[in-house]
């Protein structure tokens, strides 16, 4: 796990090489919880997993000035490479766009609704299908995910361990998944 938040680190170099050569790369994004109405708070955190080199990165928005490095933009659009995510439904889609960060969604795979259907879920109950319940029942490992973290503030400069962990994970269980069931 690396977390990037300055353009000078190593881990910044290092997934801007990841992102060059990806074909395959799985994604997720925490933000600041929208508990008012009308709240939309902008993605402060993206988390990027790639199979090749087994990393996964935590994004820091805030630090780098709300700008993903070039490669990391070029890949998300780039068509030729899959985006892997569980539950990146419409509602994502749209934080994202506000965000500023494009996507190409023709390359987007939602691994949720796979997973509803191994599991034999019926049809629309994939809707309420958890990454937790999904990885516990298909990778037999079980998602410590404090709900306490969820709702934490990830626009902090300095993210907590727990935060990092909670972030790595949603990324890295998507993409393991999605081997899984493809």
């Amino acid at each position: 796990i690396l977390v990037v938040k300055s353009s000078s680190s190593g881990s910044y170099a290092s997934l801007c090489r990841d992102s060059r050569t990806a074909d395959v790369v799985a994604f997720d994004a925490e933000w600041v919880p929208d508990f008012g109405y009308g709240s939309d708070n902008p993605i402060s955190v993206l988390q990027l997993a790639f199979p090749a080199s087994r990393r996964v990165y935590v994004v820091q928005l805030g630090p780098l000035g709300k700008q993903l490095p070039q490669e990391v933009k070029l890949m998300l659009v780039n068509p030729d490479v899959l985006k892997v995510g569980f539950a990146v439904n419409y509602k994502d889609a749209q934080k994202l766009i506000r965000t500023g960060i494009a996507v190409t969604q023709g390359s987007v795979v939602d691994v949720r609704e796979r997973c509803a259907s191994t599991m034999g879920l019926a049809w629309g109950a994939e809707q309420s299908l958890s990454l937790r319940r999904a990885a516990g029942a298909l990778l037999n490992c079980e998602l410590l995910k404090d709900k306490k973290c969820a709702c934490s503030d990830w626009s902090s400069e300095q993210l907590t361990p727990e935060q990092v962990h909670y972030a790595a994970l949603d990324a890295w269980v998507a993409l393991r998944l999605y081997y899984l069931l493809h």
